[in-house]
């Protein structure tokens, strides 16, 4: 296990050089050390110097932020380790710190945060003469629920260790909170502790160095009540907000009591410190507390897209979106499943990564996976199996936060390419104007879900209508020609399709193409672009999924299975240049003996 130390620093060098000693001095020998240095003008940079001769330290200046959470969110940044731990510039770990973190997280795999209790040290003290007190006398020591968390903060920063994996899903430090009162460290915490435990150990493992502030403040004990409790409102209100490219997780429908927890404790200090407000608070949150409802459906889907509006107001426009990635979702199909990926990779330039998010019900159905994956081992193709039939959204959300690249879409297994595409196509065109679609047109005439014939839409001369595409307004379209929200082959921006995602509730690809379409609002008012024609095509033989009673073929999932045990495939060359007249065609699969796939004819 390897950690990042993390240690923001400004205008003290003289203590700097006591929290590095105890880094330096740790037991526990796999660490790396950032310095963030925040635009100091003093002897830092001297300080810092001698420790640089071993290689675990690193030194990150920076331009004066004015707050903590700047050079700390570039430490984090430039760090890997599975594991951070927090040092604040004036405070001291004791030399088995880390040891004894890192041996009780071994033992407790699911813990985000873990923290610990301190020794204070005062002013002119001598950690190593005087006898200090104990920070915390009562405390939940142990694990920490999260209700405890969201009433005050028990974790001290330079005690705290978290997983870094966590931080994708809940974002980084908010910058425009303060160190003190406005507690950018209890921020995070509300946050990070929702995907795991958090635990609070009682042996102290670091001195914590209390300062009293040299400015006396001449405010009314009243008037300092009214900060405290602007301050404390400020947290929760950044909790609930999130910070980066992700909605805060409070959020998510899995996450509802939570957000309850905190937004309760945010009307309270927005109350105020006078006895009348904190009382009427108190009796409105008890009556509700007593008589409130779960949330309904359509709460649930309000809340999502209010948290989708506050989401989308902090990004920032991607000008030149950078590289694509594919999840493809699939489920007791693995014989179909070979040859979507067969003509992907023959017919798909460039080669971009794929992300196959599988489920088989029984062992033969994960002996074909198996083979499909020993067949495609160094193509490009990862395969995450899906861990079981409720943790799909899990499963999905942990590959949709790794990905990198700017543009994500989706395909599912009875998916066959028919023509050549080529992707470089996509990262042309402006997402927030576009939604991409490798499966409409000018041939798509009929709707497969109503079984019935569909209008054409008005085809734009749009400029980027070049070549051998066509671009139409979605609005404008009826049925497979007004359904954007498709993970059929549409391409999406991968940051708004993580937000959107994380903030609907499903179990399957079938709900959760359902749900998304509460954002569908946002969606119709772009252009749709594709190709003359379609460059895919759906060939629904079979069902496999229980979600929905949809129209497919009857052909029985246990009979595919068999003949990929017998070792056909589909002859997929014989349906290169099809023709299709709707998205979903059902036709007769033409079977072939299974030979190594040529990506190159």
């Amino acid at each position: 296990m390897i950690f990042d130390v993390i240690i923001p620093t400004f205008h003290r060098y003289e203590l700097l050089t006591e929290a590095l000693e105890s880094v330096k001095n740790q037991t526990y020998p796999d660490w790396h050390c950032w310095i963030a240095e925040d635009g100091s003008t003093d002897k830092t940079r001297s300080a810092i110097e001698p420790f640089l001769k071993d290689k675990r330290f690193h030194y990150l200046p920076g331009e004066h932020a004015g707050t903590p959470a700047a050079p700390r969110n570039r430490a984090l940044k430039a760090g890997s380790a599975p594991y951070i731990a927090f040092l604040d510039d004036d405070d001291i770990w004791l030399p088995e710190k880390l040891q004894q973190q890192a041996e009780f997280i071994e033992n407790h795999p699911r813990c985000v945060l873990l923290g610990s209790n301190a020794f204070i040290m005062e002013e002119n003290q001598d950690y190593r003469k005087d006898s200090l007190s104990i920070y915390f006398q009562k405390a939940p020591f142990g694990k920490v629920p999260y209700r405890k968390i969201v009433q005050d903060d028990y974790f001290i920063n330079s005690s705290a260790v978290i997983k870094r994996s966590v931080l994708k899903y809940a974002g980084y430090q908010n910058e425009t909170l303060h160190k003190g009162p406005d507690g950018e460290d209890h921020d995070l915490w509300l946050r990070i502790g929702l995907f795991g435990e958090m635990w609070l150990m009682e042996s102290p493992l670091i001195i914590y160095r209390y300062v009293p502030s040299k400015n006396a403040s001449t405010e009314s004990a009243l008037d300092k009540r009214r900060e405290a409790y602007k301050s404390r409102f400020k947290i929760y209100q950044s909790a609930l907000d999130g910070v980066g490219d992700v909605p805060s997780p409070l959020h998510y429908p899995e996450h509802d009591r939570q957000e309850h927890l905190c937004r309760r404790e945010k009307y309270f200090y927005a109350a105020g410190p006078r006895f009348l407000g904190r009382l009427r608070h108190n009796i409105f949150s008890r009556l509700a507390d007593i008589f409130s409802l779960p949330s309904t459906k359509q709460e649930q889907q309000n809340k999502a897209i209010y948290a989708y509006e506050k989401c989308k107001s902090r990004w920032n426009k991607i000008d030149n979106p950078c590289g694509i990635e594919c999840i493809v979702f699939s489920k007791d199909r693995a014989l179909q499943l070979h040859g979507l990926l067969s003509t992907f990779r023959q017919k798909v330039i460039p080669c971009v990564p794929i992300y196959v998010l599988y489920l088989a019900s029984s062992s033969l159905h994960q002996k074909a996976y198996d083979d499909v994956k020993e067949i495609f081992t160094n193509q490009g193709v990862r395969f995450i199996q899906q861990k079981n039939n409720r943790s799909f959204k899990q499963d999905l959300m942990e590959i949709i936060f790794s990905l990198t690249g700017d543009i994500l879409f989706f395909l599912v297994d009875d998916i066959l390419f028919t023509e050549s595409v080529d992707l470089n196509d996509i990262l042309k065109l402006d997402l927030d104007e576009f939604v991409p679609s490798l499966r409409m047109g000018e041939n798509i005439a009929r709707c497969y879900v109503l079984q019935k014939p569909q209008k054409m839409p008005l085809f734009l001369n749009h400029e980027a209508a070049e070549g051998d595409k066509i671009v139409w307004q979605w609005s404008a379209g009826e049925m497979d020609w007004n359904y954007p929200l498709s993970v059929d082959g549409h391409f999406f921006a991968r940051r708004e399709m993580t937000a959107m995602a994380a903030l609907i509730s499903f179990d399957a690809p079938n709900s959760f193409e359902n749900q998304l379409q509460i954002f569908r609002p946002w969606f119709l008012n772009r252009y749709g672009i594709g190709y003359k024609k379609s460059k895919i095509m759906n060939i629904p033989c079979n069902r496999v999924q229980t979600e929905v009673n949809n129209l497919s073929g009857n052909i029985d999932a246990a009979e595919m299975l068999t003949q990929w045990q017998q070792g056909y495939q589909i002859d997929y060359k014989k349906l290169s240049g099809m023709i299709n007249e709707s998205v979903h065609q059902e036709i007769t699969l033409p079977m072939t003996k299974r030979v190594p796939p040529d990506y190159n004819s």
